[in-house]
């Protein structure tokens, strides 16, 4: 009985063993095989090469070009033409006549106050000046300024007035004070009006039209304010006042923008700064419409370095035509920075990894050719070709993830 046991646990070992052994090698097996398909070129059986339909695939050549190296950071929309609506005088208001949001033009008037003090004042100064403009006119026809004003010789002025010259040129040199500069430029304004050439101010100063005049332009400047009107094309916002309220003289009312122009104000890092080029593109993404770009290009760099955080202030404008951005929104900035040229070049979408080495499928006449690559630097776009591709070849850049080599493929726009 010991020895019938003893053979069935041999037996039971030597089944074990083998099969032990049998595993080993069937796996062994299989991951040659697996090891030797990663750096092989597959290839497609006699049979599926001549029943299979040509795939079609979307192609790009191979050039040279620019790799763009880009700086990534986050910016804020800022308005460029932005301005607080003051009132420069105090009164009630009459009107408003914008809502929020509105876009207004150049000229809209945008605010009435109550004109009637301000009309009253006006024509109280149109009168005044009416009246010393009579006077004046008076004055001069019949001569009541000594008409022997005019008969001074004409030497005594060009004196005076070389005098003056002279002086003015000490004066600059500092060889003689201010004071003294003021003394020959009143003698030669005296001689002037002694000649006659001065003798209507003298006579509206006379009789009081000058100050006359000057008043009634001043009401009809104040006049004027009483409509407060826009100073650009934009777009009405932040209303803070009402039809009835008094207002005082420097109170906000609105703000006004005009938004067809942005800046973005970027921050970025202060070793990263020297990598940034005024005039340079810079590509803009907005959460608020996902899939698209929109493209400014850098206006300014502030030349102060924020001490809290090491960063500096970057500014990107834009056009903005359609108002789609507005200020205060956020974005994605992508600047760029260092531009490397006469670079050979294909689309990133072109390139594929397969057992941890990089590649491409190349057009050769109907047929997908597998080319493996090296490559160089890259962007968002493109991937620098070092080796693998030549200037010039198609290589396939849409519908290659399930391509074997010599797959025949049809190429279509």
């Amino acid at each position: 009985m010991k020895i019938k046991k003893l053979v069935r646990l041999l037996i039971g070992f030597l089944i074990i063993g083998a099969m032990t052994f049998g595993a080993y090698r069937y796996f062994k097996s299989v991951s040659e095989k697996e090891e030797e398909g990663a750096y092989s070129v597959p290839k497609k059986s006699e049979n599926e090469e001549s029943d299979s339909a040509p795939l079609p695939v979307k192609v790009s050549t191979a050039k040279i070009g620019e790799i763009v190296m880009k700086l990534k950071t986050i910016g804020e929309v800022e308005a460029v033409k932005i301005v607080k609506i003051k009132t420069d005088l105090k009164g009630d208001i009459k009107r408003l006549n914008v809502d929020e949001g509105e876009h207004v033009k150049e000229g809209d008037v945008l605010v009435e106050l109550d004109d009637r003090e301000y009309r009253l004042r006006f024509e109280e100064a149109e009168v005044n000046r009416l009246e010393k403009l009579s006077r004046f006119y008076v004055q001069n026809q019949f001569g009541e300024v000594s008409s022997n004003l005019k008969d001074e010789d004409v030497s005594k002025v060009e004196q005076k007035k070389r005098d003056y010259e002279k002086a003015l040129e000490l004066w600059k040199e500092g060889l003689i004070s201010e004071k003294d500069l003021e003394k020959t430029k009143r003698d030669y304004e005296l001689s002037i009006i002694e000649k006659g050439e001065k003798r209507d101010d003298v006579l509206s100063a006379s009789t009081g039209f000058s100050q006359a005049d000057i008043a009634y332009k001043q009401a009809k400047i104040n006049l004027e304010k009483t409509k407060i009107k826009a100073p650009f094309y934009g777009i009405i916002t932040d209303i803070k006042v009402k039809e009835g309220q008094s207002v005082n003289m420097g109170e906000e009312l609105m703000t006004l923008v005009n938004i067809d122009r942005l800046r973005i104000k970027a921050k970025i890092l202060e070793s990263e700064v020297g990598r940034v080029v005024v005039g340079r593109r810079a590509v803009l993404k907005f959460s608020s419409y996902p899939g698209k770009s929109f493209f400014g290009r850098v206006k300014s760099i502030s030349p102060i370095v924020d001490p809290n955080d090491k960063t500096c202030n970057v500014f990107i404008e834009l056009e903005n035509p359609g108002g789609l951005i507005k200020p205060g929104m956020h974005c994605e900035v992508f600047i760029d920075s260092e531009i490397y040229k006469g670079r050979l070049i294909v689309p990133r979408e072109s390139i594929l990894v397969r057992g941890g080495r990089k590649l491409c499928f190349v057009v050769e006449g109907d047929l997908a050719k597998w080319r493996y690559v090296e490559t160089g630097l890259e962007d968002d776009e493109n991937v620098e070709i070092l080796s693998g591709v030549s200037e010039g070849e198609k290589v396939i850049t849409e519908g290659h993830f399930t391509l074997a080599h010599d797959a025949k493929i049809k190429i279509i726009e």
